[in-house]
């Protein structure tokens, strides 16, 4: 099984958006932190399955569809599979 690469900039957005979650959706506080380690969990079965952001690149990205957010990734050269960043549906995508 491929392993999970997060990089720098994608760790810092998933901390923020975690704390923002737990401080906003009370309903629902597991939410975030469930669908994240549930898309790992699937980026890292079959990464080839989900959209192309940028072809040339080699950057796609999954939906977190409960939580509206996208993880962007890569496979890296080791086979790796190396999360980008971590973006909420409603922003315009980011600069990779």
């Amino acid at each position: 099984m491929r392993s999970i690469v997060v990089t720098r900039r994608a760790r810092r957005q998933l901390e923020r958006a975690s704390e923002w979650w737990l401080s906003n959706r009370d309903k629902a506080p597991e939410a975030f932190d469930e669908d994240v380690t549930a898309g790992f969990d699937a980026i890292t079965k079959n990464p080839s399955i989900y959209p192309s952001f940028d072809v040339r690149r080699g950057i796609r990205r999954i939906m977190l569809d409960r939580i509206r957010y996208y993880l962007y990734y890569r496979v890296n050269a080791n086979g790796d599979v190396e999360v980008l960043s971590v973006w909420h549906a409603s922003r315009r995508p980011p600069r990779l």
